[in-house]
């Protein structure tokens, strides 16, 4: 569940999963009902967007329903932990869901997706960018930092988590290309959300698992396009324009049994 900050930045208690429940995780109706939910808000600061929880039950009741204010972007994540990987499950509200990245790697930061970083034991200067969009497309470097700036950060895109795991789950039709909103039988727009779930092995980052009461840190994202593109973060940056390289502002993980 999320907590207060401290000095403004966010911590994250991630619980471990019980016995039986990670063969569960990518199933969406597993975590739908959870209470350890973090928000998402913009970037540079704002009020996280919450989905009321009446419209988020007809959401994954009826798979959408007519929303007041289509412009809204309301984003949240969870995430847990057991010996063999990190469990993060996304769920996004739109009324329109599309992509055109279709191969590993590719620029998805262009489009519509989500984002996880992650700074294994809160070394901020080197930490791994995950990235998937609602084809299902993967996107995995190795960033370090040597300044804590993005001006002299080095991005290695041949690296590859493996073992990583993703599934995305939509209540609306996934385009091929920008645009295609869903529409209510009442003529209005119809929201709907895409949900993104990932199952990252420790292995795969190159960690031993944690230990509870361990720290990491890291922060979460999204980018949402359309006339106005929309950046949203879990624990905002505070710049403008918009930049998620930010290691200082990366939220506390805390790993609890």
């Amino acid at each position: 569940m999320e907590r207060g900050t401290m000095t403004g930045i966010p911590t994250y208690d991630c619980l471990r999963l019980k016995q039986g429940e990670p063969e569960k995780w990518l199933r969406w109706d597993f975590w739908a009902a959870s209470h350890d939910v973090a928000w998402l808000q913009d970037v540079r600061g704002g009020t996280p967007g919450r989905i009321p929880p009446s419209l988020l039950a007809r959401l994954f009741r009826q798979g959408g329903t007519p929303h007041a204010d289509p412009g809204e972007c309301r984003t949240a994540f969870v995430a847990r932990w057991d010996a063999e990987q990190l469990y993060v499950a996304f769920l996004a509200a739109d009324t329109s869901i599309w992509y055109t990245y279709a191969h590993r790697d590719d620029p998805l930061y262009d489009e519509e997706v989500v984002e996880i970083f992650l700074a294994p034991r809160g070394e901020l200067t080197h930490y791994f960018e995950l990235e998937l969009n609602p084809g299902n497309v993967i996107f995995d470097a190795d960033v370090h930092s040597p300044h804590l700036l993005r001006a002299t950060m080095t991005v290695d895109r041949s690296w590859t988590c493996t073992g990583l795991k993703t599934r995305i789950h939509a209540t609306l039709p996934v385009h091929r290309e920008p645009g295609g909103a869903g529409r209510s039988t009442e003529g209005g727009v119809r929201a709907g959300v895409w949900i993104a779930l990932w199952q990252i092995p420790w292995a795969g980052l190159g960690e031993p698992p944690p230990v509870p009461g361990a720290v990491w840190r890291g922060n979460f994202y999204r980018i949402d396009r359309g006339p106005s593109d929309r950046y949203l973060a879990w624990s905002p940056t505070g710049e403008d324009p918009p930049n998620f390289h930010v290691p200082p502002r990366f939220g506390r993980i805390l790993f609890v049994a």
